[in-house]
C-alpha cells in the first residue's frame, strides 16, 4: 500500500497538463505550461484557502468601513527571503567547492544547483507562496486592528478568572515568578519571545516556500488558516487585550500591576523589549494606525500558534529537532505569561487550535491524494 508521501507524489506526477496547450508549441513553452499546471494542481488547497481569506478580509473591511492594507509585509519578506537565498546559495557553492575541490569549479557548482538542488523547480514552486503569504499576513494585521470596531475588549476579566481557576487559585504569572523573577532571566526570555521568534518564523516560511517535500502544502495551508481562523475570527469572538493592558479595559483592581512593576524594574538593569513593544502598540492603537505588527489581541496567542507549527513542521526531521522545537514552544508559553502579553489560556487554545487545523488539513490532503490516485491509476478486473 502506498504511503501518504507516495500518494502525494503520484498526485503531483499525474496532474493534468495546462488546458489548451498546443502540442506543436516549442518544448520550453510546453514544459512551462506543464510545470504551471502541476504547481496549481498540487497547491490548489493552499491557493484556495489564501484567496478565500483575502476575499473574506475585503468583505469584512467593507462592512466595518475600515481600510484594508495588503502591502504591509511585502517589502519585509521580500528583503528577508532574498538575503536568505543569497546566503544559502553562497554557502552551498562553498561547500561544493570544499568537498569536491574540482579543477574546473563551474561545472560541479552548476550541476549541484540545477541537478541536486533543483533550484529552478524550487523557485517556480515557491511563486504562489511568495505572492500570497505577505498578502495574508498583511490582511491579518489589518483585520486585527479592526477588532475594536467589531467587538469590545470585554473578555479580559473572564480570561483572568479562568486562568486563576485552572491553576489552583493562583495566577500563572505569580506561580512562575519565583523561577523567573531575575532581570537576566527575563532578558533572555524576552529575546527568545521577540526577536528570535520573528527570525525563526521568517526562516520557517522561507524553508517551506522553497521546499519540494510533500508536507509543504500542508504547512502552507495550515499557516494561512491559523492566522485567519485563530488570529482573526477567534480573536474577534474572544476580544481581549491581554495582561499588559488589563487596567485600561477592566474597571477593577489590576491583578497584573505587580508583574508590570517587576518588568519595569528589571528593565533598569537589562533591556526588556516587550515593554517597548507594548508601549508602541498602545500608541498605534490610540492613533488608529495600520502598520507593521499593529493591533492588540490576546486570545489566542499567535506566538504560540506559530511555535506549535514549528514543532509540527520539523517533527519529521527526527528526535533532536523535536526536542529543540518542543523546548522552544515551552519557552514561548512561559514567555507569553511572564512578559504580560497573554493569559495562559491564550497559549493553550492556540496550541490545540493549530494542531486541530494541521490535523484537518492533513485529512483533506490525504483524501484528495487518495482520490487522485484512484482516478489516475487504472485497476485491472479479475477474470
Amino acid at each position: 500500500m502506498a504511503s501518504k508521501d507516495d500518494r502525494r507524489r503520484l498526485s503531483v506526477d499525474a496532474s493534468p497538463r495546462l488546458a489548451g496547450a498546443d502540442p506543436l508549441a516549442p518544448a520550453f513553452v510546453r514544459h512551462l505550461g506543464d510545470t504551471t499546471a502541476r504547481i496549481l494542481h498540487t497547491q490548489a488547497w493552499f491557493v484556495g484557502a489564501s484567496l478565500i481569506c483575502l476575499v473574506a478580509a475585503l468583505v469584512t473591511a467593507e462592512v466595518v468601513g475600515q481600510k484594508l492594507r495588503f502591502g504591509i509585509y511585502g517589502n519585509v519578506q521580500l528583503a528577508f527571503f532574498l538575503n536568505l537565498a543569497v546566503i544559502y546559495i553562497v554557502l552551498r557553492i562553498g561547500w561544493t567547492l570544499i568537498r569536491e575541490r574540482p579543477a574546473r569549479p563551474l561545472r560541479p557548482v552548476w550541476n549541484d544547483l540545477i541537478g541536486n538542488f533543483a533550484i529552478g523547480r524550487r523557485v517556480v514552486t515557491a511563486v504562489p507562496a511568495l505572492i500570497l503569504l505577505p498578502l495574508v499576513l498583511s490582511a491579518y494585521t489589518s483585520m486585527k486592528t479592526m477588532i475594536p470596531a467589531i467587538a469590545p475588549f470585554d473578555w479580559d476579566a473572564r480570561l483572568a478568572i479562568l486562568d486563576t481557576r485552572l491553576h489552583g487559585g493562583e495566577a500563572p504569572w505569580a506561580l512562575l515568578q519565583p523561577l523567573l523573577g531575575a532581570a537576566q532571566v527575563t532578558h533572555w526570555i524576552d529575546w527568545a519571545y521577540g526577536p528570535l521568534w520573528f527570525w525563526l518564523l521568517m526562516m520557517l516560511q522561507f524553508w517551506q516556500a522553497f521546499s519540494l517535500h510533500a508536507e509543504r502544502v500542508r504547512f502552507l495551508t495550515t499557516f494561512v488558516l491559523s492566522w485567519a481562523l485563530l488570529g482573526a475570527v477567534m480573536a474577534t469572538f474572544f476580544a481581549s487585550a491581554g495582561p499588559a493592558y488589563y487596567g485600561a479595559f477592566v474597571v477593577e483592581p489590576d491583578p497584573y500591576a505587580p508583574l508590570l512593576a517587576y518588568l519595569n524594574s528589571a528593565a533598569e538593569s537589562a533591556p526588556v523589549l516587550a515593554l517597548h513593544a507594548q508601549a508602541d502598540l498602545w500608541r498605534i492603537f490610540g492613533a488608529g494606525e495600520v502598520n507593521l505588527a499593529a493591533g492588540i489581541s490576546a486570545m489566542p496567542s499567535m506566538h504560540l500558534s506559530m511555535g506549535t507549527l514549528m514543532v509540527l513542521a520539523t517533527w519529521r526531521l527526527g528526535p533532536f529537532a523535536r526536542i529543540l522545537s518542543g523546548l522552544y514552544l515551552l519557552i514561548l508559553l512561559v514567555g507569553s505569561i511572564h512578559l504580560a502579553w497573554h493569559y495562559a489560556i491564550d497559549g493553550y487554545v492556540a496550541i490545540i487550535g493549530t494542531w486541530v487545523i494541521w490535523w484537518a488539513v492533513g485529512l483533506v490532503l490525504d483524501w484528495r491524494d487518495g482520490a487522485a490516485q484512484t482516478t489516475q491509476i487504472p485497476t485491472t478486473k479479475r477474470p
